[in-house]
């Protein structure tokens, strides 16, 4: 720490220096240490006590003897000399007075300077979950005084209780109360996960009918709950949720509450997330019907292709693991997991405008179709087959999806049988996206089957080995000679999403006439983003400002305006077509 302990409290430890007063000695109690002086080879003992007894041992002090300070001896220092016995009794006739200890001033702490309703801000916003809260009010009196004096951490309420013991339960009981008279009146975050026997479950209610009843809960979140021992009376006091603005449904066996949210329901639910993928049918259509006119998303249960059931047309957006066959007229996003093509029929789904899905490959019972009105196309891997039977007149944006792993040869195949199957037929407007690091061939032939596409974005997980297959990507010699004019690039860097400018280039460009196959690539192209799956680097940097560059260059006069490189920690850089 850079300072012993006696200097930390201000006080010395051993015997005191010469021209300190040394403590003194009860008179009931020997001193055995009358007087001391520093003993050298040159200075000689005055007067020394080697015992416990009263016997002491003297020497005669010769001319270079030090002489005592009257400090020292508390009596006056003369000529005359002074025996080592007189120095005793003037010691032990004196009283002892207690030295009081004065314990040293603690230096301000920084958390003490923060203003005290700054630290109830922090402290409120801190004690996020039930543990937190524990490990704050136990640091000290002062912050458990500030933590339960803020209301509104109190009102996340964790109501779970499993077959416990009667001691267990009159403890949660009190835990509970405790917290409910914490928060005030103020509206409740509940999560619910109980299994309890009929006396528990009559305390629990006739607890909650008191203090917190339906309508003061704002979200509830419902795990499970074993709805076999509720009474009708248990819950008669209890009102309705006539304030509930979130309901999450994950658990099973749930009948009871959730048969209570959706008979008292309103139209302040804005969120509903159903996570309770197993629920069968029957329970679907007789205890979810108000639920589902409330809401605009949803995430359909397992139900099998042929169920027969009916959306309300407030639900425009749905998450299915099975698509079933029943029409979903009022549906424009969707999201699913692995499907049949064939189960994406037009009559179903005749307003889609936003899918999201993988399929299965494709079989002979699959058969061409096509979505009118389908504009953004989101495929996952590992099968792209099915894309050979899809047409979507008006798709803007096409994306593809890879895993992140190694080695995905399935999916590189499958995508290359698709890019080169004749009845393919998928070319957006606007935007293609190969979020994957695919073969530079396969972006070749990407580019080849989409011409209209004006916004590009694929990845590379190793340039080397194709530099220049990416240059003549973009290269667009014309058939017609262009004017010599003026184009200015700048190049601007993207460094942990700072914006500056590290290059400008002005420069005179004269495209001379050409032909080449690769001109037909992308005719439209405005914009291109290479994303790079590995770190920038300053030498990194200035390759690849030289490569925009270039781009830009090959393409001048036609309708590139700007092109970007990402790399994995954040870092972009971009040239820009600023005039021509």
């Amino acid at each position: 720490m850079g300072c012993s302990f006696s200097t930390l409290f201000g006080f010395r430890w051993g015997r005191p220096p010469l021209n300190d007063a040394p403590a003194e000695t009860p008179a009931n109690q020997t001193n055995t240490n009358a007087v001391e002086a520093n003993v050298s080879e040159t200075t000689p003992v005055i007067a020394t006590t080697t015992t416990a007894t009263t016997t002491t041992t003297t020497a005669t002090a010769t001319e270079s003897t030090i002489p005592v300070p009257a400090t020292a001896t508390n009596v006056e220092t003369t000529n005359d000399s002074v025996t080592p016995n007189e120095v005793v009794k003037e010691n032990e006739s004196k009283p002892v007075e207690p030295v009081p200890f004065v314990r040293p001033t603690p230096l301000p702490s920084a958390i003490s300077k923060i203003p005290p309703e700054v630290l109830l801000l922090i402290l409120g916003m801190a004690a996020d979950t039930p543990f937190v809260r524990r490990k704050i009010i136990s640091v000290c009196s002062d912050w458990r005084k500030a933590l339960v004096g803020i209301s509104w951490v109190w009102t996340s309420i964790r109501i779970v209780s499993s077959r416990d013991t009667e001691v267990k339960f009159e403890k949660f009981l009190w835990n509970l109360t405790l917290q409910l008279e914490r928060c005030g009146s103020l509206p409740l975050n509940v999560y619910w996960r109980t299994c309890m026997d009929a006396a528990q479950t009559t305390q629990l209610f006739g607890l909650l009918a008191q203090k917190a009843p339906f309508s003061r809960w704002r979200t509830l979140e419902l795990a499970a709950y074993d709805g076999s021992t509720l009474d009708n009376a248990d819950v008669a006091n209890m009102g309705d949720f006539q304030n509930l603005d979130s309901f999450i449904l994950c658990g099973s066996q749930v009948n009871c509450l959730l048969n209570l949210v959706n008979r008292s329901i309103t139209s302040k639910l804005t969120n509903f997330d159903n996570r309770y993928l197993y629920m069968p049918l029957v329970q679907f259509r007789n205890e979810m019907d108000n639920l589902l006119k409330t809401i605009t998303k949803f995430h359909l249960p397992y139900f099998s292709a042929d169920a027969d059931f009916e959306l309300p047309a407030n639900i425009t957006e749905l998450k299915v693991n099975i698509l079933p066959d029943v029409p979903l007229p009022h549906v424009r996003v969707l999201t699913a997991n692995s499907n049949w093509i064939r189960f994406y029929r037009n009559q179903n789904l005749r307003n889609l405008v936003t899918l999201d899905a993988s399929f299965y490959q494709k079989d002979d019972m699959d058969r061409p179709l096509t979505l009118s009105s389908l504009q953004n196309l989101t495929v996952h891997a590992p099968e792209f087959t099915a894309l050979t039977l899809l047409t979507a007149p008006c798709l803007q944006k096409l994306r593809i999806e890879f895993p992140v792993q190694e080695g995905y040869k399935r999916e590189i195949n499958s995508m290359r049988q698709t890019l080169t199957h004749p009845s393919y037929s998928l070319s957006p407007y606007e935007s293609l996206q190969l979020a994957a690091p695919l073969p530079l061939d396969l972006v070749e032939r990407a580019l080849m089957r989409s011409p209209r596409v004006m916004h590009l974005m694929f990845q590379i997980a190793d340039c080397r080995k194709g530099w220049e297959t990416i240059r003549r990507l973009f290269v667009e010699p014309p058939d017609w000679q262009r004017e010599t004019s003026e184009v200015t690039i700048v190049t601007t860097q993207m460094l942990n999403k700072i914006e500056t400018t590290t290059a400008t280039m002005p420069s005179k460009k004269t495209v001379m006439v050409g032909k080449s196959k690769w001109w037909r690539l992308c005719p439209r192209l405005r914009t291109v983003r290479v994303e790079l799956k590995w770190n920038w680097t300053e030498a990194e940097g200035t390759v690849w400002t030289s490569f925009l560059q270039r781009i830009l260059e090959e393409r001048f006069g036609g309708t590139l305006q700007s092109a970007t490189c990402a790399w994995n920690n954040g870092t972009e850089l971009t040239a820009v077509v600023v005039s021509g």
